[in-house]
């Protein structure tokens, strides 16, 4: 009860002791996911259905090691026709095993809709949160915290009631930080608050920490360090939170037409900056709260420069406008959406024809889509724009803060397949003052 979180550290020290040898530690990858260079940081998009999730492994520290980072861990079987638990559980094995990772050192929870956080703290009968570790119970198998009942305090057909008191221990994910708005509209946020309370009761010493940005907290105080390799460093800057957005005086504030009792809008977004490559993702923030973003990364000069945008509310209507495009102005994009197998995706009709025209008008470059998405949106005569790349699976973003490539699973092949390399467009305006 209380105890430290336990990770499986096998894969994780193989690959640090590679790499401290000498040896490429990308080596034991076998192409699940690309090389990388201790210079560079990727960015893994999950195919994880009707959902987002999404890994940010930073460059390699001095001591051998990558900070690993999940924003949002996809939603539950019934809801995006992925088991997002189960996607993410792999994909931290494959980090593990790749790149020398163990455990999450930070897990961010952009807000509490069921797509987002579903994948974290499930316990349904064909879904279980990624927390719950391979086992997919509380814990080890068993009664763990002694109190005569194993692993569930109630269990019907189709829904479990954990033992809360259990968590942590066995073969649970260790997480050290989790970051979140605090207490705060959406569904899930009560289940949410459940796992993440027990984690970081402090019971023991070295327990999770969580860091919530509420409506009052510094926007700083989201901030995550990646590390740095030499004199290169790593960072997420946390641009949005709690329905507030940076100003250019150092402040926050909350945009005209931001409904903060909407949980969308109350959603966690980051510039990722390595160098001059700029990456943002704002959760499922809406028009006001894009528009503000993009302001304050401008600076006043009309062009954020990003290279590389996560497509907000996997391009609904309500985001993706034209001004908010052309002032970031990215160069290539990636929409986190389900396929068929979702039943919210034939309900929801994502991604929107007219916002994936919005991002043609803009000139992007390319538009990534890790799943088919809803095609019946496009008018009659009408065809998807050139540059949507539909079905993609996971998609991959490497850079050593200069170029930076895009990286596929070509099945055909069997291989990992590059696209670019794409040159920065230095760093946001914003960064630079």
């Amino acid at each position: 009860m209380g105890l430290r979180p336990r990770c499986n550290r096998l894969f994780g020290l193989l690959a640090v002791l590679c790499a401290l040898s000498g040896l490429l530690a990308t080596s034991l990858c076998a192409g699940e996911l690309p090389d990388l260079a201790p210079e560079e940081l990727a960015v893994i998009h999950l195919d994880i259905g009707q959902g987002t999730a999404t890994l940010v492994v930073g460059p390699q520290k001095a001591d051998g090691t990558r900070t690993l980072v999940l924003i949002d861990a996809g939603a539950t079987k019934q809801f995006g026709g992925v088991d997002g638990g189960k996607v993410v559980l792999e994909a931290l094995q494959d980090c593990g095993r790749c790149y020398g990772t163990q455990g999450l050192d930070y897990f961010v929870a952009t807000h509490y809709h069921e797509d987002h956080v579903g994948g974290a703290v499930a316990t349904n009968k064909d879904s279980r949160g990624f927390l719950l570790g391979p086992n997919g119970v509380p814990g080890g198998d068993g009664d763990d915290d002694g109190d005569g009942k194993a692993n569930w305090l109630k269990a019907s057909k189709t829904k479990y009631q954990p033992d809360l008191d259990e968590l942590g221990v066995g073969d649970d994910v260790c997480v050290e930080h989790f970051v979140d708005i605090g207490k705060g509209p959406g569904g899930w946020c009560k289940p949410y608050e459940a796992f993440v309370d027990q984690l970081t009761s402090g019971i023991s010493p070295g327990t999770a920490k969580r860091e919530s940005i509420g409506r009052s907290t510094p926007l700083d105080e989201g901030n995550i360090s990646l590390g740095a390799h030499g004199a290169q460093k790593a960072m997420m800057l946390c641009v949005a939170a709690g329905g507030r957005v940076r100003t250019t005086n150092g402040g926050a504030r909350t945009p005209s037409g931001v409904n903060k009792q909407e949980a969308n809008n109350t959603s966690i977004g980051y510039l990722l900056n390595y160098e001059g490559f700029d990456y943002l993702v704002l959760g499922d923030a809406e028009n006001a709260l894009e528009m503000a973003a993009a302001a304050y990364l401008a600076f006043g000069t009309g062009d954020a420069l990003v290279d590389v945008l996560n497509v907000s509310h996997h391009e609904s209507k309500k985001s993706s406008k034209p001004v908010f495009l052309t002032t970031i102005n990215p160069t290539l994009a990636v929409i986190s959406v389900g396929d068929k197998a979702s039943k919210k995706l034939k309900g929801y009709k994502l991604p929107k024809y007219a916002t994936l025209k919005n991002l043609d008008d803009a000139h992007v470059t390319a538009v990534y889509e890790t799943g088919a998405g809803y095609t019946k949106d496009i008018p009659s005569g009408k065809k998807l724009p050139a540059i949507v790349k539909p079905a993609c699976g996971r998609v991959v973003v490497t850079t050593n803060g200069e170029q930076y490539r895009v990286w596929l699973w070509d099945a055909a092949d069997g291989q990992l397949e590059a696209k670019g390399p794409y040159e920065v467009d230095g760093p946001c305006p914003a960064l630079a003052e």
